[in-house]
Formats: C-alpha cells, sequence, structure tokens
C-alpha cells in the first residue's frame, strides 16, 4: 500500500504538534474567575507598568505567556460592552485588537490556582491519537470446506492513530465525544484465516479506517466504544477471510484530546 509511508508521516507529524502543545501547558488556553481578582498591569513580556484593575468573578481571558512566578494574560473582547472592552482589554471592540495598544495582566500562579477554572466549551472540535487495545471481530455461518469462513475472534491488538470529531461537554468534569479517522496496526494471521494462503502464524501491516468511536469521559478517566475496518497490505489481503468486515473495539483508560480554539470573545 503506497500511501502508509505518507500516512506514517502525517501521524508523526501530529504527534510533535500534540507535544509542542503539551510543553506550553495553559498557554493559549481559556480561563474564567470564579471570583474577584486585583491584579496589576503589565506588557506583553511581564513587565509591571502603572495601574491595577479589579478584574470581577465570570471575566474571561487568555494566557499569553508563562514566566517564572505568573502569567501574562488578556481579558477576552465582551461582545455587548464597549466600556469594558476600553478599560480592560485597551480597544472597544474586537475590530480594533489588532490596532492596540493592548492591556495585558499579571496573574500570579497562586491567584490563578485559587481564583479561576478553565472556560467551559459545551461544543468543539477535538483532535487526538487514539489506542485500541481490545478488538472483536465476528464470525459467519458460511460454511467453506467443511468449516465455517470466519470465527468469532477476540484480539488483544493496538492501534497507533489519528482520530478528529466533535465533542461535547455538558460539564467540566464529562464529555462525551463521536471520532473518526485513520491509524496503523498490526494484525495477526495465520494459515485458517488466510485460507491457507499463508501456513505459519504471522503479524501484517494494516492500515485502519476508524469509521466511527463514541468516547465517555469524566475527569481524566475515558471509556470509549469504536468500530473500523483493517485494510491488510500485500497479496495476503485478497485471501483474508475479515477483509472489508468491520471490528468492534473497546477501549478504557486515560488519554488527551486537543480541543481546537473557537472563540476569542466573552
Amino acid at each position: 500500500m503506497k500511501f502508509i509511508p505518507f500516512v506514517i508521516i502525517c501521524l508523526i507529524i501530529a504527534q510533535t504538534s500534540a507535544m509542542a502543545q503539551g510543553e506550553n501547558g495553559v498557554v493559549g488556553k481559556y480561563y474564567t474567575f470564579i471570583q474577584p481578582e486585583r491584579l496589576n498591569k503589565c506588557n506583553l513580556i511581564g513587565d509591571v507598568i502603572a495601574g491595577n484593575d479589579i478584574i470581577d468573578a465570570g471575566v474571561q481571558f487568555v494566557i499569553k505567556k508563562k514566566l517564572a512566578t505568573y502569567y501574562v494574560i488578556q481579558i477576552l473582547i465582551n461582545t455587548t460592552d464597549n466600556a469594558f472592552n476600553t478599560k480592560f482589554v485597551g480597544v472597544p471592540d474586537k475590530q480594533q485588537l489588532l490596532a492596540g495598544p493592548v492591556i495585558y495582566f499579571n496573574l500570579p500562579y497562586s491567584t490563578f490556582v485559587s481564583s479561576c477554572e478553565e472556560r467551559l466549551q459545551k461544543t468543539s472540535f477535538t483532535l487526538g491519537a487514539v489506542i485500541i487495545p481490545i478488538k472483536m471481530r465476528f464470525g459467519s455461518s458460511a460454511i467453506v470446506n467443511g468449516q465455517h469462513l470466519r470465527n468469532f475472534d477476540f484480539q488483544g491488538n493496538v492501534n497507533l492513530g489519528l482520530l478528529v470529531g466533535f465533542k461535547l461537554q455538558p460539564t467540566h468534569r464529562y464529555s462525551f465525544s463521536f471520532l473518526t479517522g485513520i491509524s496503523l496496526t498490526s494484525v495477526p494471521v495465520d494459515s485458517a484465516t488466510t485460507q491457507g494462503f499463508i501456513t505459519q502464524s504471522t503479524n501484517n501491516a494494516a492500515l485502519t479506517w476508524n469509521i466511527l468511536g463514541i468516547v465517555y469521559q469524566i475527569d481524566n478517566f475515558q471509556i470509549g466504544v469504536i468500530t473500523g475496518i483493517d485494510y491488510l497490505s500485500g497479496e495476503i489481503a485478497h485471501h483474508w477471510v475479515y477483509r472489508n468486515r468491520p471490528w468492534l473495539g473497546i477501549g478504557l483508560g486515560f488519554s488527551i484530546f486537543s480541543p481546537k480554539k473557537t472563540s476569542d470573545t466573552q
């Protein structure tokens, strides 16, 4: 399958991007104040400048920079309150945001921990790697040479891939994700599953289309059900009894998905 190297490159790029986001931590993420706090103004590189303001509970912000003991934050534009924007953002509306000057605030780590929570996005685009440790392949009633063509097969199998989809998050604690994507895997094959094409058990590389996955997450724990089809490489694919047959995968554990930011207003 000539496009497998291309898929591998895409997966490596995606994983590298995810690692880079992890290194930045909270930078670029959106949060909400849960209680009022008085903060000093600063510039983008974190130097404190004259003036401070009380930021009310419910005000939303984005973290622009992480320094030794504090974050540099920018208050988000309020779509209905130009006076608020002028005071806390530096411009009256979103159209003038690029023209500046923009106001930033110094947010100490201790204040961030005690007075802020991540902004809840009830719907979002989501992207992440997937690992599927358990696959179930289903049998067939067809008889060939006195035996069933396909038997039920329960495999401990690992897929490394990339899934994209839509995430519903009613609360901070739990969410539902509906996913699809592609992955690479290694499929065990033998004489029975290849209709005698090979004589010894071996593993064969395959490209997987993950048709639909549903992942439920509570806190950091996830449980997911996904269905997909494996496409084996080489001549053996034409003899594999599970060719073009979907499997059902079950996975549970800890994983990280990176929702795409969709708004810079509140």
